[in-house]
């Protein structure tokens, strides 16, 4: 029987194509690297059967990541972007088996269809799968499906196969400080690559690391803070634990002193299935408590390195703190008193990109320091400067309030914006024009796509709960998919091409957003702190060249404080935000953090005559002066 005349077209456009990409992964450390080489073998392989050539140039892998998300996943990512140059550099990207690529559905079928989108396939080997052949969309949802539905039932599998493990007093988890995980093996069975099986996995105490553990126990047993007990544990230079694998900072920190002093184990007593880690639906890890009725409890005598009466000691000063509050970092809300702090949670180092908070408090809240929150707490970065709270908002409020209203300064912004702007205009040309071009195409993938719809709803509703799981999927598939178009067609737009507003309404538009400030400072603190992160979205503070003082970059708010939903048509604000810009970065303001405001002193008496006393001078001024003469040295838009 002869094929159809599409079918064949269809077939000899396949064989011509012979520029292949190659994507590997394997999705668990205990998994071979050889693993990637393997299946890198196979694909080549089976290039060399179908003539292919491989562009050795892209071929990638990626190691150690679960194919449950995107995320991580670079190897892929970068496959798929390289598909959007022109020329691409390859017209198939072969896979050894479906799940490789993914184990999530729909974000297979996206890398399928943006594939698709761009003249590019998927072909996997081993199911003899090329995504470009008419039939085989259908077969990659089932493969993907299967593919995706193994996570949980080795989810299942592998969570009753650590609770026999705990029950039975092995590690079912990670590695834990103070201990070194040791394989127990049968000699008398074998197991992979030919060695004795192994029945599972003992913790053995590191003396050196329980000699930390019990010094931290016995500091914080005689008074000292968590916070106390980490800088003389940095300040002898101990390596601190290894931190989990999604967070990068390795340092002595209250939060690990707080982790120590909280686990039973170091009495002996293996506490397991705690918590729980599901995927949200950006793909992204996400730790969860389970009901302490599940929980696993294992007493294990050779585990313990702290005595029962110092652990009671510990634990009987932990809820002492507990009951009676702990001061937490950082000034923003901690106390009444820290309601005034007019730039709390705004600020951010610019060295290490974390919070900058108050790191030293007084009894008087002028004199409070602010600086580098890891710097302070971890010794996790380089910035050490510390500023008072007093000279820090004093030199801001001046700036604001001062500085930036003169003409010259918010000339060279206006002139930023409007180049930016119009930068930005003519990208988005750019994408209306190609998008124009691919907009026949696009109309007509669209109506097929909604009768498609039409005529599964159709079935579904025919079928009612007994309807097939792969016609559901279809249909959502198929939907995501009309979204995805209806998108891309509204960007055929073309945008306007100046900017609707004259630089003096532009100018006019930002002073009006500083006008009201000097009246709000004199109102109170709670009100100004509301003016300022209605004005303010970051401060980034940054170690300068000259020893104490502190760079400043201020990511300025365009927009009405982010309340888009207030926005009129046709306003400046709606059509900064329509374009993209909702900040304005501005640099130039160096603080100083050794001047500081002096306390006027007190009034000499001097007697007169008659035995009275009288003023002998009049109270002498603040020394701190407004700064001027600043200068933008670099301004740019935020997108």
């Amino acid at each position: 029987m002869t094929e159809p005349a599409e079918v064949q077209k269809n077939t000899q456009a396949v064989q011509k194509i012979q520029r292949c990409a190659i994507y590997a992964r394997y999705s668990s450390d205990m998994q071979r690297e050889s693993s990637i080489e393997d299946q890198i073998r196979k694909c080549r392989e089976y290039a060399a059967k179908q003539g292919w050539a491989v562009e050795e140039d892209y071929i990638l892998a990626d190691r150690a990541v679960s194919g449950t998300s995107l995320e991580g996943r670079d190897a892929i990512n970068t496959l798929v972007e390289a598909a959007k140059q022109n020329p691409r550099p390859f017209d198939v990207i072969l896979i050894d088996d479906t799940s490789r690529l993914s184990r999530n559905l729909p974000q297979g079928l996206n890398i399928l269809k943006s594939l698709k989108f761009r003249g590019a396939g998927i072909c996997s080997v081993s199911q003899g799968l090329d995504s470009r052949e008419p039939s085989a969309y259908q077969l990659f949802v089932i493969f993907l499906m299967m593919d995706e539905q193994y996570i949980p039932g080795l989810a299942d599998k592998v969570h009753r196969g650590q609770k026999g493990r705990a029950l039975k007093g092995f590690i079912a988890g990670g590695r834990c400080y103070g201990y070194r995980n040791r394989p127990v093996e049968d000699t008398t069975r074998r197991g992979d690559y030919g060695r004795p099986f192994v029945v599972g996995v003992v913790a053995e105490v590191v003396p050196e690391e329980a000699d930390v553990i019990r010094r931290i126990f016995r500091s914080y047993a005689s008074g000292l803070s968590l916070d106390k007990v980490a800088k003389l544990l940095r300040a002898d230079g101990i390596p601190a634990p290894r931190p989990p694998r999604r967070n990068s900072v390795r340092a002595w920190c209250s939060d690990s002193i707080a982790h120590i002093l909280g686990n039973e184990r170091y009495i002996g007593v293996y506490v397991w299935n705690k918590t729980k880690s599901d995927r949200d639906e950006n793909g992204k890890i996400v730790t969860r408590p389970r009901p302490q009725d599940e929980w696993v409890r294992c007493e294990i005598p050779d585990w313990r390195i702290v005595s029962d009466e110092l652990w009671k000691s510990v634990q009987a000063e932990r809820q002492l703190k507990k009951r009676f509050g702990n001061p937490k970092n950082g000034g923003l809300g901690r106390t009444k008193r820290s309601h005034t702090y007019l730039f709390s949670g705004l600020m951010f180092c610019g060295a290490c990109g974390g919070p900058i908070n108050v790191v030293d408090g007084t009894t008087d809240a002028a004199k409070v320091l602010y600086g580098c929150s890891r710097h302070r707490y971890k010794g996790a970065c380089s910035n050490d400067v510390r500023i008072r709270r007093d000279s820090l908002e004093e030199q801001l409020l001046s700036w604001l309030t001062g500085d930036l209203s003169n003409g010259s300064l918010l000339e060279e912004v206006v002139n930023s914006i409007q180049e930016k702007v119009q930068d930005h205009v003519a990208a988005l040309l750019s994408a209306a024009r190609k998008h124009a071009v691919n907009a026949p195409e696009l109309r007509k993938e669209l109506a097929q796509l909604k009768e498609e719809t039409r005529n599964i709803s159709d079935v579904i509703a025919e079928m009612g709960l007994n309807s097939s799981t792969t016609l559901r999927v279809r249909l959502q598939t198929a939907e995501a998919r009309i979204g995805e178009i209806e998108n891309q067609l509204t960007q055929v737009a073309q945008p306007t091409t100046t900017l609707p507003f004259p630089c003096n309404e532009l100018r006019g538009y930002l002073l009006g957003r500083l006008r009201d400030l000097p009246s709000v400072l004199a109102s109170s603190p709670l009100l100004t702190k509301q003016a300022l992160r209605k004005l303010i979205r970051k401060i980034t503070l940054s170690p300068a060249a000259e020893p104490r003082r502190l760079k400043v970059a201020l990511d300025f708010e365009l927009g009405t404080g982010g309340d888009s939903a207030v926005l009129q048509s046709g306003t400046l604000d709606a059509f900064m935000q329509q374009y993209g810009f909702s900040t304005i970065t501005v640099t130039g303001l160096t603080l100083d953090a050794g001047r500081v405001r002096r306390k006027s002193p007190a009034p000499k008496q001097t007697h007169q005559p008659d035995g009275g006393a009288a003023m002998a001078s009049p109270p002498l001024a603040a020394d701190v002066l407004p700064t001027k003469g600043l200068d933008i040295a670099q301004t740019g838009i935020a997108l």
